[in-house]
């Protein structure tokens, strides 16, 4: 289980980098809205060491190439386990099958590392969101809503249900993120975040969701962010 976060910023990490981009006859470009090109790709240690955070507050690292690859998003369940989703689609428009997958990470020893590393579900197409709740995993995986579940323990996805569907992939930016549960009254409401009509950005509610997500109704309430 990782310690207390409300004093640290937990920092998740490639092991490198990205470095310089070679442009025509192996000159250095300079990225897009940038002065300068890229410095040189830093070990995650050398991250840590450049990085400035308000007095009080502290990073220390806790996953890094290999364990851990594009993080997307990310969860904590009521064992204190971080679930993250990885993404290598990025920025396939195409639905369907794909390389991504969540990963359940933990730290079995107390010392703020994740060293146990899990494969959770495999096949994604860029999962954008994750919740955890209410007997499962909800993910983002546009067009799709999912609910997936382990029913034997062993930490792998064995059931998968899609519980919506009709999210738009026009552009990969603004795909459906940011799963939160939030209490309303007596019910849970699992809310996210999409763009997609005219760049305008929309509050996504899926309501009426009980203890059981096959009993339930599920539908929609849009509404326009100001």
């Amino acid at each position: 289980m990782f310690r207390n976060l409300s004093y640290v910023v937990v920092l998740l990490t490639p092991a490198l980098l990205a470095s310089a981009t070679c442009g025509q006859e192996g000159t250095i470009a300079i990225p897009r809205a940038q002065t300068a090109p890229p410095g040189p790709a830093l070990s995650p240690q050398q991250a840590l060491e450049k990085m400035k955070v308000p007095e009080g507050f502290r990073v220390e690292l806790v996953a890094a190439e290999p364990e851990l690859m594009n993080p997307v998003a990310m969860a904590f369940d009521e064992r204190g386990r971080m679930w993250v989703t990885e993404s290598f689609e990025y920025p396939r428009r195409e639905a369907g099958l794909g390389r991504d997958r969540i990963k359940i990470l933990e730290d079995t020893n107390g010392d703020g590392r994740a060293d146990s590393v899990k494969i959770f579900a495999e096949g994604l197409n860029i999962p954008s969101g994750i919740a955890i709740g209410h007997g499962g995993v909800w993910v983002a995986n546009a067009p799709d809503l999912l609910f997936m579940q382990d029913t034997d323990g062993d930490d792998r996805a064995d059931k998968i249900e899609v519980v919506v569907t009709g999210f738009g992939r026009d552009d990969t930016h603004e795909l459906p993120n940011s799963l939160t549960w939030r209490a309303v009254r007596t019910q849970w409401r699992l809310q996210s975040i999409a763009r997609r009509v005219r760049r305008q950005s929309f509050r996504i509610h899926l309501c009426h969701v009980p203890h059981r997500p096959q009993d339930s109704q599920v539908r929609f309430v849009l509404r326009r962010d100001q």
